[in-house]
């Protein structure tokens, strides 16, 4: 994808800002923190108005996804609804089970917005510094 870039644009180096970064998900904490980050944020994002408008008015916000996003996996988290991508036996065996999602989701994303490091919940599970 670089080369092809590189060559398209007539740039050098690579596309992305950073070197690749990886985390190891060792706890089932953190699997249920990364599951909501992916499948919340990268949805949400794409809400009029972006993240801080998301948790002005989260209930719409997150009613809005469901609808403009039918396919994503926000689908299957919030509702339980079965996928032809997922298990479901072992979804719900790890805590991703539509009943405690939204609420979840909900937190992990205000950690997100917080700037304050007594506010936030899960400051030592974090993706990225925002």
């Amino acid at each position: 994808m670089t080369l092809a870039f590189n060559e398209k644009y007539e740039e050098t180096g690579s596309i992305f800002q950073g070197a690749y970064q990886s985390r190891t998900v060792d706890t089932d904490e953190y699997l249920q923190y990364v599951h909501a980050y992916i499948v919340v944020k990268n949805t949400l994002e794409n809400y009029p108005g972006g993240l801080k408008k998301v948790l002005n008015n989260f209930d719409a916000a997150w009613t809005w996804a469901l609808e403009h996003y039918p396919f994503s996996s926000l689908r299957t988290s919030a509702t339980g609804i079965e996928s032809p991508i997922i298990d479901m036996r072992a979804f719900q065996s790890l805590g991703f089970a539509h009943g405690n999602f939204k609420r979840f989701a909900k937190s992990m994303l205000a950690t997100h917005m917080q700037t304050r490091d007594d506010l936030i919940e899960f400051k030592a599970l974090q993706l990225e510094e925002w």
